[in-house]
């Protein structure tokens, strides 16, 4: 799945799989990566557009090491 994606939003790319077997993977794959950030899958979903809305850079990224939902979720619980 992930070369076929590319550097496409995944959110978006599984809505033009028409194979069930890649959308039962997929949705599998996001419960797990949801449970281990410790959020839902549609948060997660959020999250994931969000981060291709706000790509950060390697001199971004090495600035603030941290983990890029950290930072999701306190731009969320600001703007809330």
């Amino acid at each position: 799945m992930n070369r076929s994606w590319g550097n496409t939003n995944q959110f978006k790319w599984i809505n033009k799989q028409t194979d069930q077997r890649i959308t039962t993977r997929f949705n599998y794959l996001v419960l797990i990566l949801a449970n281990a950030n410790g959020v839902h899958t549609e948060q997660l979903r959020k999250f994931m557009y969000w981060c291709f809305e706000n790509q950060r850079s390697i001199a971004e990224a090495e600035a603030d090491p941290r983990p890029s939902i950290e930072i999701w979720k306190e731009a969320k619980n600001k703007n809330n």
